[in-house]
């Protein structure tokens, strides 16, 4: 089945349940692309080429987490600027995280904070591991944290 593609329109929020863990990542003559398999309200199933700005939000989320996307335009200087304003629904997205025994959950509502720390902080790690120990993994994984936080358009 192919998906009709979704399109963002100027200033009309679009709320999209992803359906997939993972978006579809490569590079065309156009440059690098982020492709989601997406549904609306209505159940309706679309691909959505997410901008790098919106995919940089909805990387960490996963299959059945709900974002409402609204594309806005602003005025800097004589050019018309383009950005998008993602909101993930927290009380939507639930996720189980185990202690380290495996056995019983910690949390079952998705904190983004949380996910974007752990995140940041499994990325420095690889870092670290590249550079054969030779990064400062806490202070990678907390440069990591705020420049996802600013890029995701949370308040830190």
């Amino acid at each position: 089945m192919e998906r009709p593609k979704l399109e963002l329109e100027l200033n009309q929020p679009k709320t999209i349940k992803l359906l997939f863990d993972e978006a579809i990542c490569g590079e065309s003559q156009y440059g690098p692309y982020y492709l989601y398999a997406v549904s609306n309200k209505n159940n309706e199933e679309f691909s959505f080429f997410a901008p790098e700005e919106i995919h940089n939000v909805l990387k960490d989320c996963k299959k059945g987490s709900v974002a409402t996307i609204t594309k806005v335009a602003s005025q800097k200087g004589s050019k018309l600027v383009t950005s998008y304003n993602v909101e993930i629904e927290k009380d939507l997205v639930e996720k189980e995280t185990f202690d380290d025994s495996g056995d019983s959950p910690i949390h079952d509502q998705k904190n983004p904070y949380l996910e974007m720390m752990i995140q940041s902080f499994e990325d420095a790690v690889k870092v670290q591991e590249k550079y054969n120990g030779m990064a400062n993994i806490n202070q990678i994984a907390i440069t990591m944290f705020i420049q996802r936080t600013k890029a995701s358009g949370f308040k830190v």
